[in-house]
């Protein structure tokens, strides 16, 4: 006989039954036909083209683990617009890389400033001329 032919046969597992023999239908999965332009989305903010990085608002923007969608959401209820432009909110989209540059660098600015609050209330706990007045 040959090395690779073999005169038994495997038998089939017993739970491969159970398998078999339901007969269950599965939806197939339709396909969405993605318009060319809208392959392209729009910056929610400047509303250019995103021709080649298109940055998700869930994305976050680094050390603060905020999204860029919560970092715009917080600059538009705190900031005063005129009343021709309506608040925006933004949950879904996408921003461009310029306006993304924007958003992070105003997120890195933001906790900069914290920091440095921090560090002049630290020096003012701590300052002798304070620890003079309380005698």
């Amino acid at each position: 006989m040959d090395s690779l032919s073999s005169p038994r046969k495997r038998k089939r597992p017993s739970y491969l039954d159970d398998y078999e023999s339901i007969d269950e239908v599965l939806p197939i999965a339709k396909k969405k036909v993605i318009d060319p332009e809208e392959s392209k989305p729009d910056c929610l903010l400047c509303g250019d083209i995103a021709d080649t990085t298109k940055w998700d608002l869930l994305f976050t923007t680094g050390p603060s683990k905020f999204s860029l969608s919560e970092i715009l959401n917080t600059l538009f209820e705190e900031e005063q617009l005129p009343p021709s432009i309506t608040k925006p909110y933004f949950s879904t989209g996408y921003l461009c890389q310029v306006c993304k540059d924007y958003v992070r660098d105003l997120d890195r600015l933001q906790h900069q400033v914290i920091g440095v609050k921090k560090s002049i209330i630290s020096k003012l706990k701590n300052s002798k001329h304070n620890k003079k007045t309380k005698k």
